[in-house]
């Protein structure tokens, strides 16, 4: 943004609040000051059009900054993806099921099991749920049968596990 001592007077007073306003309010109020002031309304104009321009520059370094940002949590985020997969690779490999340490515990645990419809089409009307113009499966219901016993035609249930860092 530019410098506020750039512009002068009653217009770097406006522009200040301008600055802090954080309510809808408060920049109600800077619009009836601005409006008022008693500045010649060239002036007013091209104080006003390069405080646009500070802030348009601040929008993109802003926006600049947010996709640096936005790359290096991508990056963080496969970086303790691929390490968390590495660790349970290595403890599978190795037959490890839990590892305690005094600050960590690592933990090959079993997820909760899910459904997956391999054929919709072969499950029963009783296993179905309607959502306002279409059918789905009612994957609730198809795992609770699994584990009454019942399967499912056209479903099958996954067990799979993960690592738990705790």
């Amino acid at each position: 943004m530019k410098p506020l001592y750039q512009l002068t007077g009653e217009m770097a007073v406006a522009m200040t609040r301008f600055e802090a306003a954080e309510t809808e309010e408060d920049i109600e109020k800077f619009r009836r000051e601005l409006t008022d002031l008693q500045v010649p309304f060239a002036d007013k104009c091209s104080a006003t059009a390069k405080y646009i321009l500070s802030v348009e520059a601040d929008q993109t370094a802003l926006e600049t900054e947010i996709e640096r940002l936005q790359a290096r949590l991508k990056s963080v985020k496969g970086q303790a993806s691929w390490l968390k997969n590495y660790l349970f690779s290595a403890m599978q490999a190795t037959d490890t099921p839990e590892i305690k340490t005094p600050t960590i515990i690592l933990k090959i645990v079993s997820n909760p099991p899910s459904v997956e419809v391999t054929d919709a089409a072969l499950i029963p009307e009783a296993y179905m749920r309607t959502i306002p113009e279409r059918k789905e499966p009612d994957l609730v219901k198809i795992k609770d049968a699994w584990k009454d016993g019942v399967g499912v035609t056209g479903t099958k249930v996954n067990s799979t596990k993960r690592l738990k860092i705790k």
